[in-house]
């Protein structure tokens, strides 16, 4: 387990996914990476992240209170 800032990068492309991982390991925080909102939703139940980088698309309803 880190001790750097964990943010979460949930989007449905991978390019973009793996891109911010990069730029934020760079940055010195740790990313973890979903390519769905469900996936996104059961990582933040067993560990939240200190903050999240969602993309429009990967959100899905449910993040929309729909």
């Amino acid at each position: 387990m880190s001790d750097r800032p964990r943010i979460l990068v949930c989007d449905d492309e991978p390019q973009i996914v793996r891109a911010l991982r990069v730029i934020l390991r760079d940055a010195g925080y740790e990313a973890v990476p979903a390519s769905t909102g469900e996936e996104a939703l059961d990582l933040v139940a067993v560990r939240p992240p200190e903050a999240a980088i969602v993309g429009p698309d990967a959100a899905g309803h449910r993040w929309r209170g729909g």
